[in-house]
């Protein structure tokens, strides 16, 4: 009796099967690689942070509270004693002390509405810009009209000359095809411009873009005045802002306590 003989085996299937096994191993590795670099981005992310967040926390001046109830105890006698000199007059101290900040705020909201104007003046002159670029470009393409006209027209031509030969060789599905896409393109076209409407187009979109340019100066010139106007109080608030103790000292020399 022969021996019993084993299956061949298939190594081609064998081999596709470990290959299998290798790409999924790989696209692990891929995904575990991806997934590493992110968490570590993340993770220096948080090292920055917290050394930021350590930096602030160690660099703070334990010494600002002690700091803050010496002068409170050093003001408060100074300020009672003041008091008990001034007695009454000490509303006309405050009244002085008080006309200056109004004046002070006043100055503060005139330079907020500097500003806004300034701002819109200069979104003006922007949108201006935009305007008169647009007429520009409008006159551009109109006195390239003739040329864009003539290009579709031969165009339309070639189709037709197309389309004759066909005619000839009795294909009128291609007659046909042709003839429906010449005949989109012509309708595309619409109506050409008699040469006295295409003067007339010329003029007013040359005149569009000349009123567009000298709109645009004016925006310009506004937004310029609008501008100086914006520094100028702004300078004006912040002088009063830094000389304000002084002036305020200054007012105050003609308030006199009574002789006791």
């Amino acid at each position: 009796m022969p021996d019993k003989v084993d299956a061949p085996q298939d190594v081609q299937k064998d081999y596709e099967k470990q290959k299998a096994t290798v790409d999924a191993a790989q696209n692990k590795v891929s995904d575990a690689t991806k997934e590493l670099s992110a968490v570590q981005s993340t993770l220096r992310d948080l090292q920055v942070r917290a050394s930021e967040v350590g930096q602030a926390i160690a660099g703070y001046d334990k010494t600002l509270a002690d700091g803050l109830d010496a002068a409170q105890k050093a003001l408060a006698p100074k300020l009672n004693n003041a008091k008990a000199m001034l007695k009454d007059l000490t509303k006309n101290v405050d009244d002085i002390v008080k006309g200056f900040d109004d004046n002070l705020g006043n100055q503060k909201d005139a330079v907020s509405k500097a500003k806004d104007a300034a701002d819109k003046a200069a979104n003006d002159a922007t949108d201006a810009g935009s305007k008169a670029q647009a007429a520009q470009a409008d006159l551009d393409a109109e006195k390239k009209r003739p040329q864009t006209l003539a290009a579709q027209l031969q165009a339309v031509k070639a189709l037709l000359d197309q389309i004759t030969k066909s005619e000839t060789q009795k294909d009128y599905v291609a007659v046909y095809f042709l003839s429906t896409e010449a005949k989109s393109q012509l309708d595309a076209i619409g109506n050409i411009p008699t040469s006295d409407e295409y003067a007339t187009a010329i003029k007013t979109k040359e005149a569009a873009v000349n009123a567009a340019k000298q709109d645009l100066q004016s925006k310009k010139a506004d937004a310029a005045t609008a501008a100086d106007a914006y520094t100028k109080s702004q300078q004006k608030y912040d002088g009063a802002v830094q000389s304000r103790r002084a002036d305020v000292l200054g007012a105050l020399k003609a308030v006199h306590p009574k002789a006791a």
